[in-house]
């Protein structure tokens, strides 16, 4: 399955946010919780609402869970270069990928352009005579269209909620600030973010999005995203440990 899965809400009001992923290679649906983030992986042909009951009925685990990993989060690694191709080929690679390590291999064949699909690890179909630096080049844009997924779909509620959009959204490698919101209302966010977890990336889309109508880090800005994210301070904190 590609693309950026999508959430459900259990547990009652405020609830407890789970991203939902359906796989093919699933036999039985099954929760995970790492760096502060749960998912449901639920096989192809499971019911939605089979998958949802399941998840109900583990939510005291979930709470438990999701608190033990926020209070030992500690520093994602920093993204680093792929190897060559040859280490592509025959090993693939690893690399931090949503709060935890991603996998990328590489499959030469008779693609004539390179095609990048995820299901569990990250493949790449290249042509004869692609290189490494191409390589990581299609699957840094597959990982910015990761991303504008999750902000897409902050946006939708952040519009709904108050009636405000960005003017825009670009993707840039900073060093020093996450994202950034300019006056006329277009979103910056970083690169970087897609080694971190979705709900980082959501929190922080919803911080940029929140700047639209607050310009500065007030009470008034504080109340607006916390009503967005009701865990912003940890997800703050968080972000404050992966520099």
């Amino acid at each position: 399955m590609t693309g950026v899965p999508r959430t459900v809400s259990i547990g009652g009001s405020p609830g407890i946010e789970i991203s939902v992923r359906r796989s093919t290679r699933a036999r039985r649906v099954s929760l995970r919780v790492s760096a502060g983030r749960a998912e449901l992986v639920v096989p192809a042909g499971a019911s939605e609402s089979r998958a949802r009951e399941f998840a109900e009925s583990n939510a005291a685990w979930i709470v438990r869970k999701l608190e033990e990993s926020r209070a030992h989060a500690g520093p994602v690694p920093a993204a680093a270069g792929l190897p060559g191709m040859d280490v592509l080929a025959s090993e693939g690679a690893r690399f931090p990928y949503r709060g935890a390590i991603g996998v990328v291999r590489v499959e030469i064949g008779d693609d004539r352009r390179i095609r990048v699909e995820k299901d569990g690890c990250f493949v790449v179909h290249a042509p004869a005579g692609a290189t490494a630096v191409s390589v990581e080049k299609a699957l840094r844009v597959f990982l910015d269209g990761e991303l504008e997924s999750v902000f897409r779909m902050c946006q939708a509620r952040f519009l709904a909620e108050t009636g405000r959009t960005a003017a825009g959204l670009r993707f840039r490698d900073m060093k020093t600030l996450w994202g950034s919101c300019s006056a006329s209302g277009m979103v910056t966010l970083n690169r970087q973010l897609s080694r971190l977890p979705v709900g980082i990336v959501e929190y922080t889309s919803y911080h940029e999005l929140c700047h639209i109508l607050v310009k500065g880090h007030g009470r008034e800005f504080w109340s607006l995203l916390a009503g967005l994210v009701p865990d912003c301070r940890s997800c703050r904190d968080y972000l404050r440990k992966c520099r």
